[in-house]
């Protein structure tokens, strides 16, 4: 995989970045601090594995299904503790990819997707959350039980 990942890498190089990356570094910025202030329990173990659980089971899935045929003619704006942990799993856009390509067959991107913290609303993203995953909530409840021990954490 190290070897796959510098292949990769020297390949990135050569990409050309057309987005004006202070306003996006303003904007990662707000996200992080959105996560600390405002969800610091994130940063707790129960919470954390309840987080990197919905992302798995419910928030890749949904984005998969979203790229195919868009659920909304609204950008989707996606919860922030899945938010979090998409975050961190782009981190590493080598494994990134090569999880998407195993679970999808293809990358994810967040095309029509919005950020929490540039949302002005979610409530069509709420309903339609609450429409495939009517047992789960759109925002991370800690205090439903944890399903965490009936799926292994695949990132």
């Amino acid at each position: 995989m190290e070897n796959e990942q510098a292949k990769a890498w020297a390949a990135a190089q050569n990409i050309i970045v057309s987005i004006d990356l202070v306003e996006a570094a303003k904007t990662h910025l707000k996200f992080l601090n959105a996560v600390e202030h405002r969800n610091c329990f994130l940063f707790e173990d129960d919470a954390l594995q309840r987080a990197v659980y919905r992302y798995n089971a419910f928030w890749l899935p949904l984005l998969a299904k979203h790229e195919e045929n868009p659920l909304s003619e609204e950008s989707f704006v996606v919860p922030l503790d899945c938010e979090l942990i998409w975050h961190c799993h782009r981190l590493n856009p080598v494994r990134y990819k090569f999880d998407c390509e195993k679970l999808f067959g293809r990358i994810l991107t967040n095309h029509n997707v919005m950020s929490t913290i540039q949302a002005t609303s979610k409530s069509t993203s709420e309903e339609i959350w609450s429409k495939l995953y009517p047992e789960e909530p759109y925002e991370l409840d800690l205090e439903r039980p944890s399903p965490r021990d009936t799926l292994p954490i695949m990132i």
